[in-house]
């Protein structure tokens, strides 16, 4: 007698695979000690703004320390020492520990599962840089409203606005550097402290291949606000590459979508077995 086979289970719809997947990695995220660690290191701009509302407010303006600020620490390290300490374990940490293939116990798509927790880590580590932009501002300005006009207002806007961008587009990258690599670290740190810190740099064009560059180019570049002395002595020995903002801006969302993708057909490509 024709006995009937069981009927395989469907495939779970992408995006509430995708719901899930990020509520989960956002509730574990949240618990890591990493955490911690990664909020301390976005304390430090608090700390120099604090020091200067004490000691130097006569000799920097408000608008003036923030640039700087942006300049000298968040894209020269925060947005890498962010992105590669989210972005790297995005799936790596799964994937060493063989709790990843949890999640394939039923058929549902890597793709997903990747988006997910990609998500996950792009947004927690955008609020962390946020939230110590927002603060540093409300330092900066709390008892001193005259620092306050429509100039430092459109240079802030655009600064945070910058440094999200950024984080995202970096966070998709050492994500795949995850995927990709037994030592992610180490790649990753070679090419944000390496190509990304040396060749953004260089006099010439070449400057041009890195995602440094264009992350400055979006960024207000009044010549008596942004500009420090190293920039200034920079700017006399390089030979800046004239680059529209808007192109720039096209460069980095291609950028974040093609970061997506690579990483998530990368993941979806390997396979996991359970033990």
């Amino acid at each position: 007698m024709h006995q009937d086979r069981p009927t395989p289970p469907s495939e779970v719809a992408f995006g509430e695979v995708f719901r899930l997947v990020f509520a989960a990695s956002t509730r574990e995220l949240l618990r890591r000690r990493r955490l911690l660690f990664i909020g301390l290191a976005c304390s430090l701009p608090l700390l120099l703004t604090f020091i200067w509302r004490m000691w130097g407010t006569e000799h920097f303006g408000a608008e003036q320390i923030f640039t700087n600020l942006v300049s000298s620490l968040y894209l020269s390290a925060l947005v890498y020492v962010v992105g590669l300490a989210f972005g790297v374990p995005t799936v790596h940490d799964e994937v060493e520990g063989r709790t990843i293939t949890y999640l394939f116990t039923r058929p549902v798509s890597k793709i997903a599962v990747y988006a997910g927790r990609l998500a996950a880590v792009q947004l927690l580590a955008g609020s962390l840089l946020a939230l110590s932009l927002v603060v540093c501002f409300a330092v900066m300005t709390f008892g001193n409203f005259s620092a306050i006009n429509l100039e430092f207002l459109k240079t802030y806007i655009n600064h945070v606005w910058v440094i999200l961008l950024a984080t995202v587009v970096l966070t998709g990258l050492f994500a795949i550097f995850g995927t990709l690599f037994k030592r992610p670290l180490v790649w990753g740190f070679l090419y944000a402290f390496g190509w990304e810190g040396a060749v953004a740099k260089f006099p010439g064009k070449l400057q041009v291949w890195t995602l440094d560059f264009h992350f400055r180019n979006l960024m207000l570049r009044e010549e008596d606000v942004q500009n420090n002395l190293l920039d200034a002595f920079r700017q006399l020995l390089t030979d800046q590459a004239d680059i529209q903002w808007w192109i720039s801006l096209v460069v980095l969302l291609v950028a974040m979508v093609a970061f997506t993708w690579i990483g998530g057909w990368v993941f979806s490509r390997r396979e996991y077995v359970i033990n």
